[in-house]
This record gives structure tokens, C-alpha cells and sequence, in this order.
């Protein structure tokens, strides 16, 4: 899963933040105000650890931010009427920071980036992922964020536009006080630069945003490359025909069988040579490739291309399934089963995990078989 910790350092958010500090649930005439007034999606509170929450957080305040300022303007009216000085109070300006032309800047930045991540994160913690789809969804973000950083500037500007028309909105930058250089000796020159306030938070916070992302982005997946580069030639049989072709088979097999120590190198080349010419032209992935080899019956004619195949597909690319098999313990292990053997807790832990192969077995079948099985008993003299 992608988690990007240096984001989390980023100051711009505290305005979301601070909604949920708004004590709507503290009451029931508060809360239907919030109800009455936004409608779409429920305002959540930013969360420290799920890209998933943080994405909802922020989309609820980028596409509702109208129809928040009417519930924090009818809840500092109904707070006046109560004579509830903090609430009225905290309303109030809260109201005012979201009103703020670079609040509506960063929020729509924060939206496109988190968006992106999130979508990609989904994707790599599927089952069933690949590390080609990884490298791809990846090398996608990447460059996703290399031209958001060129150009994400001033289309944020145009949708935060859109948001202060219709709250009516002036889109003024706040002033910035320029820093200035002390000066030890008499000698010594001025170096003041001067920028707008413009200029200030693009370079202050949106390009520190986001190369934080690439960097974060390239160190975690920096060996991905070392993979890719062992099992690239595997991934697909027009990948195996273009290394074929290109004269680069020879040493992708021999890299492989220094590296694994499990395939000969010249049979490996062998027979994927023989593979990519006899193989029907739909078989394309590994898992297709492999299945077709186990189907016909030749994994006498491939051992090494199977071996091979069954290592790659078998190779974990994230972290995400070993997760759910600790959270499948955690459900499984509880106080009522705290004398269960060790082989019973695997079982049961193997069963859970792979429920949909489970649910596809015929469970009266193996208990009309267990039943009709002789009975074993010891007799005693």
C-alpha cells in the first residue's frame, strides 16, 4: 500500500481538521442543522493513518464547501439564540478561515493528489495483482504527478475558481511578510528576495507537496526496478517474442539462473523459444501460459518455463495479503479457542483465507464420506 509519510507534515490541512473539533454531535438539534444542510457526503474527521478516510475527508469539504459555510453560518445563529458563546465562537471562525482563497486552492490540490494515490493503492492491494500492473499503475502515478507539478498549479486555480463564484468569494492572496537577512557585517550585501503571495504558497506548499509525493513515491518502489528487470521477460508471451527477437533471451535466462539457482539457463531459453512459436496466439499472461501447460499435459516439455512462471506468480508485490492473514488470526484466535492445537488454528486460518475456494467445495459430499468411513477403535482387554 502506498502511504506516503511525509504528507502528513503538510500545514495547509488544519481547516479540515478543525471541523470536526465543531460540536454537531453533541447535540440534536446541532446535528440536523449539519443533516439539513449537507446532504452528498458526511463530513468525516481527517484520519492519521487510512489514505482511504483521508480521501473522503477532503472530498466531503472540496465538492460540499457551500453547503458547509450554510451549516456553520445556521449553527452560529442557533448557537446565538442558545447564548453558546464557544460554539457560536468556533463557528464563526471557521467560517472565515474557509472562505479563504488559498484554503480553496489547496483543498482542490490536496483532492487531485490523494485521489490518485488512493485509486492506486486500491489496485496494488488486490489478491490477484501482478508486479507488470504494479510497475505500470506506478510509473502512471509518477508521471501523473510530474505533470501535475508543471501544470496542476493553475488547473486548481480554475476549479477553486468555481468554488468562490459560487460562494461569492473574493480570490485575493493573503499577504505575505517578506523575510529579511541579517546582516552581520557592513560589508555584506542584501539578499531580500521579494515574491508575491501567489508565488510564496506555490513554492511553500504546493511544490513541497508534491515533490514530497515523487520522492516518497520513487524511494518505496525503488526496487521494483530490480525485480522488473529479473522477471520482465515473463510477463507476457509477446514480451517473451520481442526479447526473442531483440537478442536479449540469452542473458535475461542466465541473469534468472544466477539469481534463483532453480532453472538451467540454456533449457529455460529453449523453451521459450519453442513456447512462443507452438503456444495459440490467445494465451498471453503467466497465469495463462502456466495453466495452459498444466492442462495439456506437456509440464514434461517446460519444467523450467513452469518453474520459472510459478515463481513470478507467486511472488508477493505488496505486503497487503500477509495484513489479512494476520487479521483473519485475530478473529479466529480468541479467548473461547485459547486451547485450540496448533494444526486446528492452521486449518481453520487456511479455510478463512481462501473462503472462495471454500464456498465452491461440496461440503455434503466429504460429510457423507467421513460418515460411511469405517470406524478405527482400539479395544481393550
Amino acid at each position: 500500500m502506498i502511504r506516503l509519510s511525509g504528507l502528513r507534515n503538510s500545514r495547509p490541512r488544519r481547516d479540515v481538521r478543525s471541523f470536526a473539533k465543531v460540536p454537531y454531535n453533541g447535540s440534536v438539534q446541532r446535528w440536523a442543522i449539519l443533516q439539513e444542510n449537507v446532504k452528498d457526503f458526511t463530513i468525516k474527521a481527517l484520519s492519521t493513518t487510512r489514505w482511504e478516510c483521508r480521501v473522503e475527508a477532503v472530498k466531503a469539504v472540496r465538492y460540499q464547501l457551500p453547503d458547509i459555510l450554510n451549516a456553520l453560518e445556521a449553527l452560529h445563529d442557533f448557537a446565538t439564540e442558545k447564548n453558546d458563546s464557544e460554539c457560536a465562537s468556533s463557528a464563526s471562525s471557521l467560517c472565515q478561515e474557509l472562505k479563504k482563497w488559498p484554503f480553496m486552492v489547496s483543498c482542490v490540490v490536496w483532492y487531485n493528489v490523494l485521489y490518485v494515490i488512493n485509486k492506486v493503492s486500491k489496485i496494488l492491494q488486490g489478491p490477484k495483482v501482478s508486479i507488470e500492473t504494479m510497475k505500470r499503475e506506478i510509473s502512471a502515478v509518477i508521471d501523473f504527478l510530474q505533470d501535475f507539478r508543471e501544470h496542476g498549479f493553475n488547473a486548481a486555480k480554475i476549479d477553486a475558481r468555481e468554488i468562490a463564484e459560487k460562494i461569492e468569494v473574493e480570490m485575493i492572496w493573503p499577504d505575505v511578510r517578506q523575510k529579511k537577512t541579517k546582516r552581520q557585517f557592513d560589508y555584506e550585501g542584501r539578499e531580500e528576495t521579494t515574491s508575491t503571495a501567489e508565488e510564496h504558497f506555490r513554492r511553500e506548499f504546493f511544490l513541497h507537496l508534491v515533490d514530497t509525493a515523487l520522492v516518497k513515491t520513487r524511494e518505496r518502489f525503488s526496487y521494483m526496478e530490480n525485480f522488473f528487470k529479473l522477471y520482465g521477460f515473463l510477463y507476457s508471451t509477446d514480451v517473451m517474442k520481442s526479447t526473442v527477437q531483440a537478442g536479449n533471451l540469452d542473458e535475461c535466462c542466465r541473469r534468472f539462473e544466477k539469481t534463483m539457482e532453480d532453472v538451467d539457463a540454456g533449457d529455460l531459453k529453449m523453451e521459450i523459444t519453442g513456447a512462443v512459436r507452438s503456444f495459440p496466439p490467445h494465451i498471453s499472461s503467466p497465469l495463462e501460459v502456466l495453466s495452459y501447460i498444466y492442462k495439456e499435459n506437456i509440464l514434461d516439455l517446460y519444467p523450467n518455463l513452469s518453474i520459472a512462471l510459478r515463481l513470478l506468480l507467486t511472488l508477493p508485490v505488496t505486503v497487503a495479503s500477509g495484513e489479512r492473514s494476520f487479521s483473519t488470526l485475530k478473529r479466529l484466535k480468541t479467548y473461547l479457542r485459547s486451547s485450540m492445537s496448533q494444526d486446528r488454528l492452521s486449518s481453520l486460518a487456511v479455510i478463512s483465507i481462501e473462503h472462495e475456494i471454500v464456498e465452491t467445495v461440496d461440503t455434503d459430499s466429504i460429510v457423507r464420506r467421513f460418515a460411511e468411513a469405517k470406524a478405527r477403535r482400539v479395544r481393550l482387554v
